[in-house]
């Protein structure tokens, strides 16, 4: 087996080894943070859209107070006569 072709080729530098390990490294590393980021983005956009609203907000919130107020100022309370208890 020592005798291959394989087995008496060149041999990789221990530098050469460190420094092709540290450059993948640095990929896997940038590749994680990019879907890391991206998860936390979703994450982020999909709380905002589940949001619970409770009430009129903005434009109809203005709209329901105006009415509000417009039906109370239009209330007319008849008496009805004596009260007995």
């Amino acid at each position: 087996m020592l005798s291959h072709p394989w087995m008496q080729g060149d041999i990789s530098s221990e530098n050469d080894i460190t420094t092709e390990f540290t450059r993948r490294k640095n990929v896997v590393d940038t590749e994680a943070k990019n879907e890391r980021d991206s998860k936390r983005a979703e994450r982020h956009e999909a709380k905002e859209t589940r949001a619970v609203r409770r009430g009129a907000s903005g434009a109809e919130a203005n709209y329901m107070s105006d009415n509000f107020v417009e039906s109370l100022q239009g209330l007319c309370v008849h008496e009805y006569g004596p009260v007995y208890l």
